[in-house]
């Protein structure tokens, strides 16, 4: 059989010792529970030298008079804080000063007790009044949980040390010692219940939904059922698997609520005991909310049909006429009555006889409860209302008579309203004349229910129930909403958020009039006025909201609100405090950190040059946090659109430039929202915007260049084929060859950037990777008509560059496969660089050239030429250049190195070309090496510290040399000779011919002299 023991909920847990005491109880209880404390108080007062009460009850009276004091303050309204807290602080004071002095008294510990309980009842006044100073507000609250929490132990120590002298010495115990030591087992019972319910009431100082505040109901929960585990025969036991449950209901977890609620539906034993009624129904009422909302979401009848037989199963306490005066007992006799109509929605299609039948009886059932409901007034009469009519099409539950108190006109408004909701969901469905006739008549309800408010707030009085009168006005502001009335909606909604920010549906009106404001806003810009009075209306209220209801969803709303018009205004810093203040868990802050995201990336941009290092960093951490976050939250919610391909391009800019290419490369393919992904499916949004797709393709490029740095050999090389296969996706998708040659470009000078960067840290080896990307890059560039004048040059320098490198390498390497090799890749650079400079050539006057700038890219063109061995290019070109500037030495240089890699030796020497136009006419256009010579030793004698001439000088002299021989080797003969005695009189002139960099080229020479 099982064991049930009665705890009191609250007060003394203490059995009193004598009759005369428990009739001062009893009647000082009697006095609370009508609000006579005056007359308690002088009650304690007449009975202070009374010969009718004991001794003992006397020693008590400090302890009751706290007591009175304690539910003095109780009654007080929540909105005069300071005058209850006071009152609150007075009982504290009291109840510790009775422990204090009488340590020993049985009604000490009681006193430690009632001072957890104050602490408790001042935390929730405060959470009740959270609003402008909410943080500080929560976390007093908190402090004052923590009061109750130390409070509890100290009781807890007591009880525990004087359980530990009662084993040491029972003979110190006047009276009977079983009595004493249930009490003290009583009172550790309860203590621990209480713990419990205050880690329970921490979570409210937290905002709903956060992590601290799933964390502290879930140790809230298992603190439940440990105590349920233990005391699972006492009452206590039982109602604490029912916390347990509605802790685990309120942070989304179904099946442990479930699991904890159908721990006591599921036993037939205490569905028999009577004192047991409100815990059972308080249960039942809490499992069919989960259970309806299971069945709404089962797809099919056969998914729902179990949901349905085991919430029926578990809830089958029949209901008495005792329950049904009760609000528990008509909330049951409701939701198991919406459940089953549900139900039979499930039904409504499977054509078995049998399936109808049950539905049938489903609903007959359900008709019945409705009915009951309805007919009886509380919280859900004007749902049965509704649900009844829904079942039978009869009106029930409302008077036609004109109302004439504020009950009945809100009574009747409730029902009516939800009546209207009703058949405002009707329309989603109803088509042609049956659409008008519902229209009519949801307009028809919407009316009267105006009507009905209206008049029910006409009727108020100074005692109406608050939240009766907020309800009221929640509902109207709804009303004028669905109205189109928003003006009306806007000052109803915001007159319920600021007069009564403490009843249900404050929060709502005030969200309802923020929208009402905003399209009045709209209105007003369509009218060509500048909507200031409308926005500042939105903004006021908005912060009122943001902090009077800080972190619940409405609050989110609110701040969002605000952050778009910052936004608007250009002004983030101001954009990025108020998503500060939006909780983590609001459904608007994806959506906040996606709008400010891309903008804040923009700015980091525009500013990124002129940025400090540690501001640069900030920003764009700043700038990855805001995007990452907010696409990890939306894909997580479920709700993603191709548009949300457009931050995730974004963020892949941002690990681009946090040089983390892995990371870009996954949000780029993201199988979702990747906007390479999406444009490669041909989505439109990105498939058809040109911009967007260069962007995606640069991006896509810069990450995978950037991954080049990293990888083996192996993976390097399909990498680089992935960069070429981007490259040619995008010249395809690409209707202006500009664009891909400017995209091209900025890519390469960031590249370049980025290889200076790694060889000065000392990264040579990514340095020579990102370098094999960087000559793909260029050649690409080199290739493209489309490419600028600046472009096309700086690929033309750029590349000359690396032939000159290449060349050099070349120099101090052995005949053999390596200087072949190396003398291709010269030649190539050369090549490419060549195609460069002749684009410009051919779009000189699409370039607007003028003569030294072009007569400088013929220099370089002939140059490449030379380099890329096509000597009968560079002599056509340079001669060009020598027709205007004869005297120019560079060009000469290179004119007699043409000539001399075309096996033109004599000429090389002695010159070649008719006289340029306006010179004597012996004059050669080609100098040759010999009269270079001497025209640069002339200038070395006017500038004999000019690198430059010296260099040329001595480079004459062995071009001279070199032809000399190569004529020799042709068969002249005698010419050996005379290359040597040259050479031996040069060598007279400059021993050291020429110092480092030229002497071995000149002793190469003598080498090759018999």
């Amino acid at each position: 059989m099982l064991l049930i023991v009665s705890l009191l909920a609250s007060g003394s847990l203490a059995p009193t010792p004598a009759a005369a005491a428990e009739d001062v109880d009893g009647f000082l209880q009697a006095l609370y529970q009508r609000y006579y404390f005056d007359t308690a108080l002088e009650y304690l007062e007449m009975i202070k030298d009374s010969p009718l009460v004991d001794a003992e009850t006397k020693s008590s009276l400090p302890f009751l008079y706290a007591r009175t004091e304690y539910f003095q303050g109780a009654v007080i309204p929540d909105e005069r804080q300071e005058e209850k807290e006071a009152q609150f602080l007075k009982a504290i004071k009291s109840f510790k000063a009775f422990a204090a002095a009488n340590p020993e008294h049985p009604r000490a510990i009681d006193s430690l007790f009632e001072v957890a309980g104050v602490y408790q009842s001042m935390a929730k006044t405060r959470l009740a009044l959270v609003g402008g100073e909410a943080d500080s507000q929560r976390g007093e609250a908190r402090d004052l949980l923590g009061q109750a929490r130390k409070a509890l132990a100290d009781v807890a120590g007591k009880v525990t040390k004087r359980q530990a002298e009662l084993l040491k010495n029972p003979a110190s115990v006047t009276g009977d010692i079983s009595v004493v030591r249930e009490r003290l087992n009583n009172i550790l019972v309860r203590a621990e219940y209480q713990q419990a319910e205050i880690e329970q009431e921490l979570a409210s100082t937290y905002a709903k939904g956060s992590g601290p505040y799933r964390d502290q109901l879930t140790k809230a929960a298992e603190l439940y059922e440990e105590f349920f585990d233990k005391h699972f025969d006492l009452v206590i036991g039982l109602r604490a698997i029912v916390r347990a449950g509605q802790c685990y209901r309120d942070i989304g977890n179904v099946d442990f609520a479930l699991s904890c609620f159908e721990s006591i539906l599921n036993d037939d034993e205490l569905k028999k005991a009577k004192q047991l009624r409100g815990l059972l129904l308080e249960a039942i009422r809490a499992a069919m909310v989960l259970w309806s909302k299971q069945v709404d979401e089962a797809k099919t009848y056969r998914l729902a049909q179990p949901i349905y037989e085991r919430a029926m199963r578990s809830s089958d306490l029949k209901l008495s006429e005792e329950d049904l005066k009760s609000p528990e007992g008509l909330a049951v006799a409701y939701l198991r009555a919406s459940l089953s109509v549900k139900m039979a929605d499930k039904m409504e299609k499977i054509k078995l006889k049998q399936v109808q039948q049950q539905r049938e009886d489903i609903v007959e059932l359900a008709t019945a409860s409705a009915k009951l409901v309805a007919e009886n007034e509380g919280e859900f009469q004007p749902q049965a209302a509704v649900l009844y009519r829904k079942l039978t099409g009869e009106e029930i539950g409302i008077a036609t008579e004109e109302p004439e108190t504020f009950s009945e006109a809100l009574r009747q408004a409730q029902i009516l309203y939800q009546q209207w909701a009703v058949t405002h969901a009707a329309l989603d469905e109803a088509t042609g004349a049956e659409r008008e006739k519902v229209e009519a008549e949801a307009a028809e309800q919407l009316a009267r229910s105006e009507e009905l408010l209206r008049l029910a707030l006409s009727m108020a009085q100074p005692d109406t129930k608050s939240a009766d009168v907020g309800d009221a006005y929640s509902r109207l502001t709804i009303v004028y909403w669905f109205g189109q009335r928003y003006e009306e909606a806007a000052v109803v909604g915001e007159h319920l958020a600021r007069r009564y920010p403490n009843v249900y549906g404050a929060s709502s009106a005030g969200d309802i009039a923020i929208k009402a404001w905003a399209k009045l806003l709209a209105a007003a810009q369509q009218r060509g006025e500048d909507g200031k009075f409308e926005r500042q209306q939105i903004e006021s209220l908005a912060r009122y909201i943001s902090k009077q209801w800080k972190g619940s969803e409405e609050a989110g709303d609110a701040l969002y609100r605000l952050i778009t018009f910052a936004v608007a205004d250009d002004d983030l810093d101001t954009a990025l405090d108020y998503l500060q203040q939006m909780p983590s868990g609001a459904s608007r802050r994806p959506s906040a950190q996606l709008m400010l995201g891309p903008r804040l990336w923009r700015r980091y941009r525009e500013s990124r040059q002129s940025l400090e290092e540690d501001a640069r960093t900030a920003l764009i951490d700043q700038c990855e946090q805001l995007l990452r976050e907010g696409l990890e939250a939306s894909l997580a919610g479920g709700s993603v659109n191709p548009t949300f391909g457009f931050p995730a391009l974004y963020l892949a800019q941002v690990y681009v430039e946090n040089d983390e290419p892995q990371k870009s490369i996954a949000w780029l393919q993201h199988d979702q929202i990747g906007p390479l992904t999406l444009l490669e499916a041909g989505n439109e949004r990105f498939s058809q915007n040109q911009a967007l797709v260069t962007s995606v393709y640069r991006t896509a490029l810069q990450t995978y260049v950037k991954l080049l740095s990293t990888l083996e050999d192996d993976e390097f090389a399909k990498t680089k084929d992935t960069v070429v296969a981007m490259m040619e996706k995008l010249e395809q998708s690409s209707k202006k060859k500009s664009t891909v040659a400017a995209t091209y470009t900025n890519l390469g000078k960031e590249i370049e950037a980025d290889i200076r960067r790694r060889r000065d840290s000392g990264d040579d080896e990514g340095a020579a990777r990102l370098s094999e990307a960087f000559e793909t890059i260029l050649f690409r560039i080199a290739d493209q008509s489309g490419s600028t004048y600046g472009s096309l040059l700086w690929v033309g320098q750029t590349l000359q560059s690396f032939g000159e490198v290449a060349e050099s390498i070349l120099e101090n390497l052995p005949t053999g496969p390596a200087a072949d090799k190396q003398r291709e890749k010269a030649e190539l650079y050369y090549g490419k660089a060549v195609v460069a400079f002749e684009q410009i050539m051919k779009r000189k006057r699409e370039f607007k050239l003028q003569d030294n700038s072009l007569t400088a890219l013929k220099i370089a063109l002939a140059e490449c030429q030379l380099g890329a061995d096509k000597s009968g290019d560079a002599l056509v070109t340079i001669r060009e250049v020598l027709q205007t500037h004869h005297s120019y030495p560079n060009a000469q240089r290179l004119a007699a190195l043409a000539l001399q890699a075309d096996g033109q030796y004599k000429e090389a020497i002695l010159g070649d070309g008719d006289p340029p136009p306006g010179a004597q006419a012996n004059t050669k256009l080609i100098m040759g090496w010999k009269r270079l010579a001497s025209v640069i030793s002339s200038y070395m004698g006017r500038k004999p510290n000019d690198a430059r001439y010296r260099n040329l000088y001595f480079e004459a002299h062995l071009g001279n040399l070199n032809c000399l021989v190569a004529l020799a080797k042709a068969g002249n003969q005698k010419l050996f000779g005379v290359a040597k005695r040259t050479l031996d009189n040069f060598e007279k002139q400059h021993p050291d011919l020429g110092g480092e960099k030229w002497k071995p080229k000149f002793e190469a020479v003598r080498a090759q002299l018999p």
